[in-house]
């Protein structure tokens, strides 16, 4: 029996079916190869990249899941609790800053708000937060 967040690969007598979300990328009836769990793995690291993409990521398995708390997730994924803490904190962010970031992915900005300097923005007060961001932005030389 493989068990993994998105599928459930049972093998009873040789016969493998599929239980749950299947990735995107698959086709129709294809079970799934150790070729697929590489790709996703390496899709999963390039989200590093990005850490309002992997909050993103994080909240949904956690809502697929059905856990409660962030260490139960944690556990289960195989992640360390404070990682996945760190990244959903990021989601608390104001809507007009989370925006700019998910409009304007260019180099400098992914580069530049890792998710230390955005897990930071959330610690200020909430109407100090746009105005810090708008400091950060205008240090890179770029308008909000």
């Amino acid at each position: 029996m493989y068990f993994s967040p998105f599928f459930n690969i049972s093998q009873e007598g040789g016969y493998a079916f599929r239980l749950g979300l299947r990735l995107e990328y698959l086709d129709g009836g294809k079970i799934v190869t150790a070729r697929d769990l590489g790709m996703h793995e390496a899709f999963l690291k390039r989200l590093e990249r990005f850490p309002l993409d992997r909050a993103r990521i994080y909240q949904q398995r956690m809502e697929e899941m059905g856990t409660k708390s962030v260490r139960e997730f944690a556990r289960k994924v195989g992640e360390d609790w404070s990682v996945v803490s760190r990244h959903l904190r990021l989601l608390q962010l104001p809507s007009d800053v989370v925006g700019f970031l998910d409009q304007s992915q260019i180099p400098e900005v992914l580069r530049h708000f890792t998710a230390k300097r955005l897990g930071d923005l959330t610690r200020l007060p909430r109407d100090k937060v746009a105005d810090v961001f708008r400091q950060q932005l205008s240090q890179l030389g770029l308008d909000a």
